[in-house]
Parts: C-alpha cells; structure tokens; sequence
C-alpha cells in the first residue's frame, strides 16, 4: 500500500465523506450528523474541538448521548465517554480482532473515504496531536484502499501497523505499541490522553 509505506500521512486538510453538505457519519442513511458536514469538495468542516467551535469537546459528546451511541466493545466502555475531554491521540481499532468477523474490514476497504473524513472530523473534535487507524499489516486490500484516501484527501491521518496474530487489537498493548505509553493498572487509555 502506497509504495510499500506502511505508516501513511499528509497534509493538514480533512477529506473523504460524502458530499453535497452531507455529516460524515452518514454512509448511505441521509440524515444529518452536526458536528462533521462535508461540503462539495468532499471535506470535512468540523466544528468541535478542544475549546474550539459551537460546543466545544462536550458538544460531540452530547450528540452521541442524544443519539443513543454505545461502545461496542466487551467492557461497554459508554462512547460519549471518550468524546468528553480533550485527548492527545486518536486511534481507531481496525484489527478485527475476532477471526471471523470483517465488519471492519468491509468499511476500511469500501467506505474508506468516509473513514478517512470521520476519522479526522473526531480527532479535531478532541483536538488530537496524532490520530489514525491501527489496521493489521495482513490486511493488504485495506492498507490500499486507505492509503489512497489519505493521500487523495492531504490528511495528516496516520495508519499504524499491527502484526498479524490473534488477539491482536488488544486496546491496552495497541496503545503501548503505537503511543509508547503505558495504561496504568486499573486505568483506561483517556487516562494517558488517548482515545480509541
């Protein structure tokens, strides 16, 4: 992917999404999401952030309350949780942890525009330093497909590469590996200001 690169980035300006003044986070629903509206060119006009735009980092968390959104990981860790203070790093989990599932890998290798514009919409939302997709080394079609995306829309979006193992997506050695720090005993990754 992207000449064999296997951490990609770019630029400073969001893109992917959908246009015509559609949210980020709407796929093929309709609807409006916002905090994240794509605009004809196809980038992302967040207005969250740390202390920045209508609402602040509270103003996303709120949405997510509003709409109902929940973490769907095994701890129920509540997503609006993430989206309350600002963090450091943003880093999505595209592992596919369990082997016989490729929900992620699906949206990774045929939404990976609107990926690519959420991803930085949030990020801006937190008012991330670093932010991108932990994504398998395996996963050669994803790799390519976000790789693409990246460099078309000039993001500064990085794709961090894990091995190929299972359990690989293991959130608390995902951030260790990416971050080099470490998630205190007991603690969470927002305690060392990273989201994921």
């Amino acid at each position: 992917a992207d000449g064999g690169a296997r951490v990609v980035g770019g630029g400073a300006r969001a893109g992917g999404g959908t246009a015509g003044g559609r949210s980020a986070a709407d796929g093929e629903r309709g609807g409006s999401v916002r905090w994240g509206e794509v605009d004809e060119g196809g980038r992302v006009r967040c207005w969250g952030g740390a202390g920045r735009g209508r609402g602040g980092v509270g103003g996303l968390a709120e949405e997510v309350l509003q709409a109902g959104v929940v973490g769907c990981g095994g701890a129920g860790f509540p997503a609006r949780g993430k989206l309350a203070r600002p963090a450091a790093w943003f880093i999505v989990n595209g592992a596919e942890c369990e082997p016989l599932l490729r929900t992620d890998r699906h949206i990774m290798a045929n939404h990976a525009a609107a990926l690519v514009g959420t991803v930085e919409a949030i990020a801006g939302h937190l008012g991330a330093e670093r932010f991108g997709i932990a994504l398998k080394s395996a996963y050669e079609r994803e790799w390519e497909a976000l790789g693409r995306e990246v460099k078309a829309a000039g993001s500064r979006m990085e794709l961090f590469p894990l091995d190929n193992f299972y359990p690989a997506g293991d959130e608390q050695t995902m951030v260790q590996q990416i971050t080099g720090l470490t998630v205190p005993p007991a603690g969470i990754p927002l305690d060392i200001g990273v989201v994921v």
